[in-house]
């Protein structure tokens, strides 16, 4: 099913939170908002095809703009209860029936997000679907590249209310596009039920974990949605 999944923390778990909001402050990194630009933009030249140009592409829809709570319910089917939770580490959280507001970063003339989508594990080569959604910290760049800690990426989870971003990739290897989301709250508890803080939008198998949509028609009508 297409939908949100956070895994429910068992007994062993140690109660664990991000580090990202200690990060990703005023104190720390001076202007937000420049970081955000700064951020955003240069996994875009890291991944760059070749030799050729590229173009990336910032969208700000403020409230002119937002989209409405019937185009983009579909995608937050099973997000809210843990948006909503207890001490989840969200403040001013909206409705789920508040128009969406959202920021997006498009690129062009670059790789996608390549490598085995399954993998849990790092691994040997280089795998960026890996690193941007299912690593903390982590980053298979090196000294010659832009983005090397592996928390570049967490500044879009940061501009979110609700800590979430979805990325949507065409890869230039196999042409596959796919479709993925992640949020980052805190330990929380649902219920009876505690849950981790990592969540991801997605397709759920048994044995797996949580995989990215492929289907077309569920892709084309997230990127009209959210232009």
């Amino acid at each position: 099913m297409r939908a949100w999944h956070f895994a429910e923390r068992r007994p062993v778990d140690r109660l664990r939170d991000s580090t990202l909001d200690a990060f990703f402050t005023n104190d720390t990194i001076g202007r937000p908002g420049e970081a955000l630009i700064r951020e955003g933009i240069q996994n875009s030249l890291d991944a760059a095809q070749g030799n050729g140009p590229i173009g990336v592409r910032v969208f700000v829809s403020e409230d002119e703009g937002a989209t409405k709570p019937e185009g983009f319910k579909s995608y937050f089917v099973g997000a809210w209860e843990h948006f909503t939770a207890d001490a989840n580490g969200l403040s001013n959280v909206p409705s789920e029936d508040d128009k969406c507001r959202f920021l997006l970063f498009e690129d062009f003339g670059t790789t996608g997000l390549q490598g085995d989508t399954a993998q849990t594990d790092p691994g040997p080569g280089k795998n960026p679907f890996f690193y941007f959604f299912r690593a903390e910290g982590r980053s298979d760049k090196h000294d010659q590249d832009r983005g090397r800690w592996g928390i570049g990426k967490d500044v879009f989870l940061q501009a979110s209310r609700v800590k979430a971003m979805f990325g949507v990739t065409v890869r230039s290897d196999d042409r596959k596009r796919l479709l993925m989301g992640q949020a980052v709250l805190k330990s929380h508890q649902v219920g009876p039920k505690q849950y981790l803080p990592e969540g991801w939008y997605g397709e759920q198998y048994e044995g797996k974990p949580v995989m990215p949509v492929e289907d077309a028609a569920t892709i084309d009508e997230f990127c009209r949605v959210f232009r």
